[in-house]
């Protein structure tokens, strides 16, 4: 998971992260989204975002473009990268 700071984390951080509270998700409202279907067990979508959120309690709201890839495992669609990328105001 690679956030819009730059901020890289792996899967057991970031929900570790999650739950403390440290990050707290208020809103993710979805602006675009496009689905490419790169193989029968991997898709790749890129979407644009606004997000409102607390970080460290401070409140921040932003828009992102983010790429995520899926992958197929025992009939689960299941995250596997997660790229943000913040647009500028």
């Amino acid at each position: 998971y690679v956030h819009s700071t730059g901020r890289r984390e792996t899967k057991e951080r970031f929900l570790a992260t999650l739950g403390s509270g440290a990050l707290r998700y208020l809103e993710f409202t979805l602006r675009h989204r496009d689905v490419k279907l790169l193989s029968p067990a991997a898709a790749a979508v890129v979407g644009r975002a606004h997000v409102r959120m607390a970080a460290a309690g401070q409140p921040r709201t932003v828009d992102v473009w983010y790429t995520a890839v899926y992958t197929l495992d025992g009939g689960r669609w299941r995250l596997a990268v997660w790229q943000t990328t913040l647009i500028p105001p």
